[in-house]
């Protein structure tokens, strides 16, 4: 029996401003036991939200590396900057000949206001709305 072989790469789009944080997943995988063996699955959607997607069926590596480019030049067209890519991907080389921008994730959206300065209650609340 073949095994199931998946590469992965993660994309990610913030921009404190504009209160943009997306998130974006491409994943290309190869079930050598299927009619049409390769499969590229994208999902999106605003970072800590649930992800969206699709899938796209391919009859051989070529045609399913070209929809990936395809995807990642949209991506790149719309801002997003590659943040993670699996050891061995078909595309990491493609990703550096076209100078396709790399950043390290980022978990939050950057700040923007300080933090209000309001005092803040230490005591237990005792059950009373009104300060008597």
């Amino acid at each position: 029996m073949y095994q199931q072989t998946q590469h992965t790469m993660e994309l990610q789009s913030f921009d404190a401003r504009k209160n943009r944080a997306r998130r974006y997943l491409l994943v290309l995988t190869l079930d050598p036991a299927s009619v049409m063996p390769y499969r590229v699955t994208s999902q999106w959607g605003r970072e800590g939200s649930f992800l969206r997607g699709e899938s796209y069926q391919a009859p051989d590596k070529a045609t399913a590396l070209a929809m990936m480019c395809t995807l990642l030049r949209r991506r790149r067209a719309h801002g997003y900057n590659v943040i993670d890519v699996d050891d061995g991907h078909p595309l990491a080389s493609w990703l550096v000949d076209e100078n396709f921008p790399r950043e390290s994730p980022a978990h939050s959206q950057t700040v923007i206001f300080d933090m209000p300065l309001a005092k803040t209650v230490e005591e237990p609340m005792q059950g009373f709305l009104f300060q008597r």
